[in-house]
């Protein structure tokens, strides 16, 4: 996608969303294994992993409720069934 840079396969079900680099960085320290990191041009950080069994990715949006807006309308399109999220911070 354009600005998330991901693609179908790239991302879980599961998906939680931060706004910080930093924060996301952390989280996914906490994966069972990292099998994707895609780093954007437009500013988002995504990790896709499982953790104790269960795919999951984090991603970091930056600030503000447009950028949450496209994270959520291009990981959607990359994504089959329903999509969970979970926003910390």
């Amino acid at each position: 996608t354009y600005h998330t840079s991901t693609q179908t396969g790239d991302l879980a079900n599961r998906v939680i969303t931060v706004g910080s680099h930093k924060r996301a960085r952390m989280i996914a320290r906490l994966f069972d294994d990292i099998k994707i990191h895609v780093s954007s041009d437009r500013g988002f950080e995504t990790f896709t992993g499982t953790l104790r069994g269960t795919p999951i990715s984090v991603i970091a949006t930056g600030m503000g409720l447009p950028m949450v807006d496209m994270m959520v309308r291009e990981v959607n399109s990359c994504v089959d069934g329903t999509l969970m999220f979970l926003r910390l911070g």
